[in-house]
């Protein structure tokens, strides 16, 4: 008898289970074309977690330069209740930045900043920027020639950094309440590129995804914040206009 109790209770666990993760519809977040211009979407992933009671899809978008590459990932969230900003901030600024390292990509540590801004849709953001370069050493160590590829989500097609060069990084999260998701932007685009004799220097990817003639999020001459109505991160939409 108690056998059969517990399978009941068993299985009327799992038919729980499975209604709630078909409760789980997700809005995925993503950016129009009209912002894209010369980035372009590359690939789209969906996972789920512990029988579809956590979701997750993530839109990947690259630049158009090979000579400048950049990456963006918007990656949405949807669980039973809204990740809690901590979390958020832990995957985002902290095991992004680690994953980096593992993958050749060094942060300058001292030049992280943090900050938060209110977004198109009216989201109030907290995000990181900061500096990295792609390691010369990870190259030697890993045989992979004069280029580093970096796996972030891009699972159907890695990004490759020239070593030896500067990087910009991105990390912003937020929550819609309205679409009841959780959604992380990042990004890594690369704003130098050594030639036989100079060192060239295009921030245009970086500037694009961050939305600022800057692309610092501060003004240079008075050091105050700046954010303006344009960029790729910016103009995310994860819930009706």
């Amino acid at each position: 008898m108690r056998s059969k109790i517990v399978a009941l209770f068993f299985i009327s666990a799992i038919i729980s289970i499975s209604t709630l993760s078909g409760c789980l519809e997700i809005r995925e977040a993503y950016i129009e074309d009209v912002y894209l211009k010369d980035w372009s979407s590359i690939a789209k992933n969906e996972t789920s977690e512990f029988f579809g009671l956590g979701k997750w899809i993530t839109r990947e978008y690259a630049y158009k330069d090979n000579e400048f590459p950049a990456f963006l990932c918007i990656t949405t969230v949807k669980t039973l209740l809204l990740m809690s900003e901590k979390d958020l901030e832990k995957m985002a600024f902290e095991d992004f930045l680690k994953d980096l390292g593992k993958q050749g990509v060094m942060v300058d540590k001292n030049s992280i900043e943090k900050g938060s801004r209110k977004m198109g849709l009216g989201h109030v953001t907290d995000y990181i920027i900061c500096n990295g370069s792609v390691s010369k050493e990870f190259e030697k160590l890993n045989l992979l020639g004069t280029k580093v590829k970096v796996f972030f989500n891009l699972r159907d097609k890695p990004m490759e950094f020239k070593t030896n060069e500067t990087v910009k990084i991105l990390a912003e999260v937020w929550n819609c309440k309205e679409s009841g998701v959780s959604v992380i932007c990042l990004g890594v685009a690369q704003i130098t590129n050594h030639g036989l004799i100079f060192v060239y220097k295009n921030t245009t990817a970086w500037r694009e995804m961050v939305g600022d003639p800057y692309g610092t999020f501060r003004d240079p001459f008075s050091g105050e914040k700046i954010y303006s109505n344009s960029g790729l991160v910016y103009n995310v939409i994860c819930h009706s206009k």
